[in-house]
This record gives C-alpha cells, structure tokens and sequence, in this order.
C-alpha cells in the first residue's frame, strides 16, 4: 500500500506542474507547439524536484526549488513579459496553497477533526482527500479560464460548457464519497482503500480527458471555420471568372459593334452624309453611361469578395458603393467570412425595405496599425431596439449564415472587436482590427 500512497504523492507533484502551466496558457501563448511538447516534457523533471522524500531540504526550499523551474520553464516556453510570467507563478502558487488550507479547513470543521489527522503521513484518506482536492482546483481553473478568455478564441456555448461543469461535478462528487467511505471505516482492509484511492485517481485522469476533449471540439470547430473560409474564397473566385467571362463577351460584341459603326460612318462620310454621322454621335453620346467599377482595391482575395457582393445586390436593385484602401499583400480569411457574412445580411435585410431607400455603403480602410471596416445599411425601423442581441430566428444556420454571435467570435480569434449601433435610419457594423 506504501508504494500506492507514494504514487498519489507523485501524481500530485505532476497535477501541480500541468496547473501550473494552464494557468500560464490562461494568460500567454505557447511560442510554437514544439515549445509545448518541451515543457509538458519537462514534467519528468519537475516531478522528483517537488517530490520531498527524493530532495532532502525542507518543505519550503522545494517549494521555491518548484517554483523557479516552473518560471524558467514559462519563460522559455510562453510569449509574454518575464515580470508578469514571475507576478503569475507567485499568485498561482499563493492560490493554490488558500486553497488547499481553505479546503482541508473546510473538512475538519465539518467532520470536527484536527486538519493533521486528515493529511498525517501517507495513507488512503490523504490520497483521496488531495486527489478531491486536485479535481477541486481543476474546476476552479477551468471556470476561471472560460471567464477570462470568453472574448477570446475559444467558441463554447452555455450548453457545452454547462455539461462540462456537470461532468466535472460529478467526478468531484465520487471522490468526496470516496474519502467518505475511508473516513467513517478508517479500518477497512487494503482493497476498499485501494478501490476508493483508484476512483479518485479515475476522477481526476477523466476530469482532464473532458477538457481535453472539449478542448478539441473547439479546435475542430476553428478547423471547420478555416474550411468555410477558403469554400467561401472558392465560390468567390468562381463568379468572379464566370463576371469576367461575361464582361469578356460583352466587350467582344462592343468591339464587333463599333467596328460596324465605324465602318457605316466611312461609308457616310464618303458620301458627304457628314450631318448624319454628326447627329449619331451626339445620340451615342447622350446615352447614360456605366460607372460600375470591375475593380474596388488592389487586393485580390478582397476585390473578388467586394465586387461578387455588389453584383449580388445590383441584381437585387439595392445600390452598393465602396470605398476599399487594403494592401495587396493583405490576407485574412476569417476576416473575409465575417465580411462576406455581414454584407449578406444587410443585402438580406434591404429586400425587406421600400426600392426607393434600399442602399447599402462599404468601407474597408487599411492604415498603418490597424485596418477598419464600417458597412452600413438603411433600416426603416431600429433593429437594436426590437433584437438587441441580434440573434439569430433562422433554424439553419450554417446554410443561412454564421449569425452574429459566431462573427463575434471570428473577429475576437483575429484580435478584433465588432460593434453594432444606429443612427440616421441607417445600420452600422463596425470591425477593428
């Protein structure tokens, strides 16, 4: 049974680094995933230096021995301040020990024991008790880490999220009983205490399973964005050929035209007719002419995205003007899904207006730290006051758009932020970036 105790012992040095560095990941980035396999590597080293029985110094010198290789470990690891690194490993390690004295204090007021007989020596109601500890702290984390980073890129819904936490309880739950079972028969033989020491440490393995698994939902949630991204820059490309295409056969029928022309002007002018090529001109002259562009700006992947949507609308009779200044060299697909989103709603939402006010404005300004885009749109009555959250009625979103929540979410995962206000009888999205 030593051997078994000793091995929760262990299991709790290892716990203690992986919280520690996803409280790092809370507040950095990995620098590349090779950075990330090195320092989940360097667990092998961190566990025997935290481990008292393998460091002969006194409990609080391995602490500050722990806490420097952790630092080190985020410092070459994590972008970010080597200031604030330092200022985060000092309050996760100030956290955890509230914590655990918070916690142990907890149980021996409520079970009316000193806190040394719950975690004197090794034995099966200590390793239970830290082991419902560690799932503790995983949930506190965790909770902790949604908050802050719930405008950033990860996309969770209240229901995910709320399964998450049910699962987590529920491991929380069969270790506390666990640690029951041991505290009221503390003479029960070594297979109970071996079975309720094995569920805590099941407890805690499919606690981190479940965030790693929802953890991978997320990424393959981003994947999948990436991949409509790039459909969406496909179908762009296509119609802006098949436009190219037709503007080609319209430009070889004008020439056909003004070579005809031209060679009946000959003919006029041959026969001294100068009044009636004269008179021809000045008709040709007074038709009304074409100022629909074929180019908005000089980036490519933007300029197909801005003209297939002003054609769109243009056949709809919704008038679109633009104004786009972004670098050639610029590239940014998610950027374009929410724009290409975002135009499809106000094209939408014009169907719904009077022909004479339909209207819709693009601008997409690139500077030299930020590039900002406003589109705007008429609105008859105000939408903000009717649907202030702006979501969705549509029952299949994905054929009918992201919604406004998953723009959100787009534009926070490149760092932007997206606003939504009225003015005028008119709609305003604007994105930051």
């Amino acid at each position: 049974m030593q051997i078994f105790y000793e091995t929760v012992e262990l299991l709790g040095c290892l716990l203690s680094y992986l919280f520690t560095l996803y409280t790092s990941y809370i507040f950095f980035n990995y620098k590349s995933t090779l950075y990330k396999r090195i320092s989940l590597l360097l667990s092998v080293v961190y566990t025997p230096l935290a481990y008292d029985l393998i460091i002969p110094f006194s409990n609080t010198i391995v602490s500050l021995l722990a806490m420097f290789f952790v630092y080190i470990v985020i410092c070459i690891c994590f972008n970010g301040n080597f200031l604030i690194k330092a200022f985060i490993v000092l309050v996760y390690n100030i956290f955890s020990v509230c914590i655990s004295n918070l916690y142990f204090s907890l149980f021996s007021v409520i079970f009316h024991v000193s806190i040394n007989e719950l975690i004197a020596g090794r034995n099966a109601l200590r390793s239970c008790l830290i082991l419902s500890l560690y799932l503790f702290e995983i949930i506190l984390l965790f909770a902790i880490s949604k908050i802050i980073k719930r405008n950033a890129t990860a996309h969770y819904n209240v229901l995910e999220l709320s399964i998450t936490f049910l699962f987590l309880l529920i491991d929380f739950v069969f270790a506390i009983f666990s640690f029951l079972i041991l505290f009221y028969y503390p003479n029960s033989v070594s297979i109970v205490k071996i079975v309720c020491c094995s569920i805590s440490i099941l407890c805690v393995i499919c606690a981190l399973i479940s965030i790693y698994l929802i953890k991978k939902l997320n990424e393959h949630y981003l994947h999948n964005i990436d991949n409509i991204a790039i459909k969406i820059q496909l179908d762009n490309m296509v119609e802006y050929i098949k436009n190219t295409q037709n503007s080609n056969s319209e430009i070889r029928a004008l020439r056909h035209d003004m070579k005809n022309k031209l060679l009946a002007y000959n003919s006029l002018l041959q026969n001294d007719n100068i009044d009636d090529v004269i008179c021809d001109i000045k008709e040709t002259l007074s038709l009304p002419s074409l100022n629909e562009p074929l180019s908005y700006c000089t980036n490519t992947p933007f300029n197909i995205l801005i003209f297939n949507k002003a054609q769109i609308a243009k056949g709809y009779g919704i008038p679109f003007n633009c104004k786009a200044i972004i670098s050639p060299q610029y590239t940014n697909l998610k950027l374009m899904v929410a724009l290409s989103n975002l135009i499809d709603n106000a094209i939408e939402h014009e169907l719904t207006e009077p022909k004479e006010y339909r209207n819709i404005k693009l601008s997409l300004i690139q500077d030299i730290n930020s590039i900002n885009i406003i589109l705007e749109n008429y609105i008859s009555n105000s939408i903000l006051t009717r649907n202030p959250t702006l979501s969705t009625t549509k029952f299949d979103t994905i054929q009918h758009g992201f919604g406004i929540n998953n723009i959100r979410t787009l534009i926070n995962s490149i760092n932007g932020i997206v606003e939504f206000y009225e003015e005028n009888s008119s709609f305003f999205v604007q994105i930051i970036i």
